[in-house]
């Protein structure tokens, strides 16, 4: 669980159908937006420093951890870092 820099969201990790995926949840109001939806885990996400991204970990593709970003608004592709 992460708190965005401008405190408006927050990055959680929540257990769906047997798989960890990332959420993006609102801190003024109700709401969610789910920011993963992948087979493998996804597992300890960390806002950038401009609230703009999410990095988190992953065990996609490889089968071993790295890390990962997605825009905070669920937009685009996820994009492997590390």
């Amino acid at each position: 669980m992460d708190l965005s820099p401008d405190g408006t969201r927050l990055a959680v990790g929540r257990a769906t159908e047997g798989n960890w995926d990332i959420l993006s949840l609102q801190t003024a109001r109700l709401g969610a937006t789910r920011l993963t939806d992948d087979p493998a885990g996804d597992y300890y996400p960390v806002w950038s420093f401009d609230s703009q991204r999410v990095a988190f970990s992953s065990e996609r593709q490889t089968g071993v951890m790295q890390i990962w970003e997605r825009a905070a608004s669920g937009a685009g592709a996820d994009t492997l870092l590390l």
